[in-house]
């Protein structure tokens, strides 16, 4: 399986209102994931999220990214903001479980 595949299905589920958004980094790709698998553990609080999710780097937009492509969403319960993962968020997840899978049982490239 292609290493582009988890960059395109990102950028299938990633569209603003402007058009799709530039596909990320693999390093932000991976990031996102285990943004997710965090969250998958258990929702979090908004305050717990970005103390340990905000980056001052540019090239870093993690929470961001994840915010945009509607991976993750924020709740207003009981006077907390609580953030969880989103259905879209568990398909990206399979689908970058799935593509492990399939690049780990691929024989790896060795050159002559």
């Amino acid at each position: 399986m292609s290493v582009l595949f988890p960059l395109l299905v990102f950028v299938a589920l990633c569209v603003r209102s402007q058009g799709p958004i530039a596909p990320p980094s693999a390093t932000v790709d991976a990031l996102i994931v285990d943004l997710l698998l965090w969250l998958q553990v258990r929702e979090r609080s908004y305050e717990e999220v970005i103390d340990a999710w905000r980056t001052s780097c540019p090239k870093l937009t993690v929470w961001e990214d994840a915010n945009d492509c509607n991976l993750v969403v924020t709740k207003h319960l009981a006077g907390r903001e609580i953030v969880r993962i989103t259905p879209a968020g568990l398909a990206f997840l399979e689908q970058a479980r799935k593509t492990s899978k399939s690049s780990a049982s691929s024989p790896a490239f060795r050159p002559a």
